[in-house]
């Protein structure tokens, strides 16, 4: 232990050289803080010295905080008590940090579909960069001066509250929500304007996501989430790229889309999709869509593969589990059958 008041070098309670008590406290200068290299005197949040030039916490010399001389490698000040050398655990989750930080934006981004969990995420590295920067540590050393057992408890409450918002988004639906029986793998709405395309008020869609694989001219392989909306006179699929980026017509005239489909006993079916300018959905004629509504009803799985055929070339597959749809197209079509 080191006086705090002549900074002779001794072990005990009391120094024997002043007998000063080793609990006695030592009052910081305020708004002074003090280079870690020479000692020499600098003001608050300055990071390079004006004397020597070093910047500051590179070297190790003197206690940034009171200016104490440190004889060896210590890591808490002996005149004031300060810590002057980061804790262990701190440097490894500050790391860890700046290493993570970034691949969790770019998962959860490219993996959601909803802007306020990408936000989520975006806070949680907020989070992870405070604690990890010198600043943000400083800011929690101010915080818990006078009660310095507080400073771990802050470190670690920081980083369990930066990934819990960055484990939200996976762990919550973030596609569209179940609205009535949520084991049900498909439910009857009656938002005309959802289907876009002339029918009598409702429509079958999947409650659950359908998921599965697109490549295009930049990528492979890659996340496809569908969803389908079937009446008695139409069919149509949205289709939604990495989960979250709709297919979209952003040019004046009829996309063109190759649709096939391979049914449950082997067999292949060809039929032919358009998507309309400014329109998310393809649309296949009333005749082929009754035929795929009638094999939905009677199939309980069926592979589809759809293939642009107009501008750039892209491809969709997905595989669609029909087990529940005839139930739920018959109690929509008949609802007074007992």
């Amino acid at each position: 232990m080191i006086c705090s008041k002549c900074g002779y070098e001794y072990h005990g309670n009391f120094c024997p050289k002043c007998g000063t008590s080793g609990n006695e406290s030592v009052e910081l200068p305020k708004n002074v803080r003090f280079c870690t290299n020479c000692g020499k005197p600098i003001k608050e949040g300055t990071h390079l010295c004006l004397h020597c030039g070093v910047k500051n916490n590179t070297t190790h010399n003197y206690c940034y905080y009171c200016g104490n001389y440190l004889a060896g490698e210590v890591s808490v000040c002996g005149r004031c008590r300060e810590r002057v050398r980061g804790h262990i655990f701190v440097r490894v989750l500050a790391i860890l940090s700046l290493c993570i930080a970034p691949l969790w934006m770019l998962v959860v981004l490219l993996n959601t579909e909803k802007i306020v969990y990408g936000l989520m995420v975006l806070l949680s590295i907020a989070i992870m960069l405070f604690v990890a920067m010198p600043a943000g540590q400083n800011v929690i050393r101010k915080f818990s001066h006078e009660k310095r057992w507080l400073r771990f408890p802050l470190y670690l409450g920081c980083f369990v509250l930066a990934a819990i918002l960055s484990v939200v988004p996976f762990s919550l639906d973030t596609f569209e929500a179940p609205e009535k029986n949520e084991t049900a793998l498909w439910v009857t709405k009656y938002n005309v304007e959802d289907l876009d395309a002339p029918n009598d008020g409702w429509y079958i869609t999947n409650n659950h996501d359908i998921t599965g694989t697109f490549s295009n001219y930049s990528t492979t392989n890659s996340k496809l989430r569908v969803k389908l909306y079937v009446n008695e006179d139409v069919f149509a699929i949205r289709l939604l790229t990495y989960g979250r980026y709709e297919v979209k017509n952003s040019i004046a005239e009829d996309e063109s889309y190759e649709i096939t489909v391979k049914w449950e006993d082997g067999t292949e079916s060809k039929f032919h999709g358009t998507m309309a300018p400014g329109s998310n959905k393809i649309i296949l004629q009333a005749s082929e869509a009754r035929y795929i509504t009638r094999k939905l009803r009677k199939d309980s799985e069926m592979e589809f593969t759809i293939t642009k055929t107009s501008g750039e070339t892209a491809s969709y597959t997905f595989v669609v589990h029909s087990e529940d749809f005839d139930d739920v197209y018959f109690r929509t079509t008949k609802p007074d059958y007992p």
